[in-house]
């Protein structure tokens, strides 16, 4: 390079792809670790500290590959008489919607290959969402697969109402830091195998 030239521009790095590396490698560390208790416990925190006694239209999510099990979650749900519900993805860059699970219909293959109801299922809108993370941050900033389908669903229920967003997930799925851009949704809580923890609303 001659004396006085500019060099050459440094290359964009993904940030985000590569936290979302070591976040993944530490949420399949965790789940290969766990004994199966994990998932059951986390559900008595979630209980225990975000759910009233008043039914509720309450979101959960069917795990996908090391995300935490929601099965307990749901079956104390549904013994407690509140109303679970299952994101759709009905179409790419939308936000979700939610549809209603019963034990007695069958769920179904959707986006992705991951279990929804069918479209004979009621559609409702939720009022508190287990929101399945790969990191989550001190303040509430939350770590993504970054298909954006969870930003964009809470900005648009955000908009419309209150909406209670709980990041449900390994103890080990907390970071110390990872980038958030503005269109980012922050989480009101999270929850996992060693308690619950409540964050000021950021946006």
């Amino acid at each position: 390079m001659q004396n006085g030239a500019t060099p050459p521009p440094l290359p964009d790095l993904d940030w985000k792809a590569a936290f979302r590396k070591r976040a993944k490698a530490a949420r399949a560390e965790a789940a290969a670790a766990d004994g199966g208790s994990a998932a059951m416990k986390a559900a008595h925190h979630f209980i225990e500290d975000f759910i009233p006694q008043t039914p509720l239209r309450i979101a959960l999510y069917c795990p996908v590959g090391d995300e935490l099990d929601t099965a307990y979650l749901n079956a104390d749900l549904l013994a407690a008489g509140h109303e679970v519900l299952l994101p759709v993805a009905v179409e790419e860059n939308a936000p979700l919607i939610f549809r209603q699970f019963r034990m007695d219909t069958p769920l179904i293959k959707g986006r992705y290959g991951i279990p929804i109801p069918p479209e004979s299922a009621p559609e409702a809108t939720p009022e508190i969402i287990a929101v399945p993370v790969l990191g989550v941050r001190r303040d509430g900033a939350r770590l993504g697969m970054g298909g954006g389908y969870y930003d964009r669903t809470l900005m648009k229920l955000r908009a419309e109402g209150e909406i209670l967003a709980i990041g449900f997930g390994y103890a080990a799925q907390k970071m110390e830091r990872f980038p958030v851009m503005p269109h980012d949704e922050f989480l009101d809580g999270y929850v996992s195998e060693d308690g619950a923890e409540r964050f000021e609303r950021r946006r």
